[in-house]
């Protein structure tokens, strides 16, 4: 059967490491201006470890310049 939708969890064990990296850093979807994008940064980590653990790929769509970058450094969105 195909599911239709997935709750995806934020308790990954890298999860909140993960956040803080790329907000540190400044790594997408954290931009050097804009730094609020906790939001942005928890779904792209909770989507991209989903999609790890699912051995696939994701597909997003999305206007948001750092949606758009995140993924060129993920094997896996």
């Amino acid at each position: 059967m195909h599911k239709c939708g997935v709750v995806l969890p934020l308790d990954g064990h890298t999860l909140a490491h993960d956040l803080f990296v790329c907000y540190f850093e400044q790594l997408p979807p954290f931009e050097v201006k804009k730094k609020s994008d906790f939001p942005d940064t928890s779904s792209l980590l909770a989507l991209e470890n989903y999609a790890k653990n699912q051995g696939t790929q994701g597909i997003m769509v999305s206007r948001d310049g750092g949606w758009a970058v995140f993924p060129k450094e993920s094997d896996y969105l």
